[in-house]
């Protein structure tokens, strides 16, 4: 373990079970910021969910943590806090333990990311949709993709009755 500069870069953090976080620590990830706060928390049967939802706030706070890895069953105690936590860095990836398995339809950023997907997916599949409907060639910039984005069409059989 070594205390962080700042010519260091930035940091991953684990919140896990003892051999999470001893294998991560024999691989070098373990560090002490200046005020000796480590980047790691050891998770155990007796620790408090509160202890884990303050340490999990502190890391998100700290500015030489870019990347937080927790077990996913450690992230099932504090998905509240887990899911408010919106913004891109630091990124929160929920990782198995040698306990319990990785479930992805538990893990917070993947559930968002399909939702994403799902939603440029029929988004992109309306207008496809609306294209192939244009009558005497009529241009796809001037009437389809304008209509979609300034009426809010949020269902396909409103995307399916567009009047050209």
């Amino acid at each position: 373990m070594s205390l962080h500069s700042a010519g260091k870069g930035k940091l991953l953090a684990v919140i896990g079970d003892e051999d999470t976080c001893v294998g991560f620590l024999l691989g070098g990830v373990g560090e002490i910021n200046k005020h000796r706060h480590p980047n790691f928390m050891v998770v155990d049967k007796n620790t408090a969910v509160g202890d884990i939802e303050e340490t999990f706030k502190k890391f998100i706070k700290r500015d030489d943590i870019d990347i937080i890895l927790i077990n996913q069953n450690i992230a099932e105690m504090i998905r509240h806090v887990i899911d408010s936590h919106t913004q891109p860095i630091p990124s929160v990836l929920e990782i198995p333990s040698k306990d319990h398995p990785y479930d992805a339809s538990k893990d917070s950023i993947l559930r968002r990311a399909k939702v994403t997907t799902q939603d440029t997916y029929f988004t992109t599949f309306k207008i496809t949709f609306a294209a192939h409907e244009v009558k005497k060639n009529q241009s796809i910039n001037n009437y389809i993709v304008p209509y979609f984005f300034k009426s809010n069409v949020t269902s396909w059989t409103n995307a399916n009755n567009i009047a050209f």
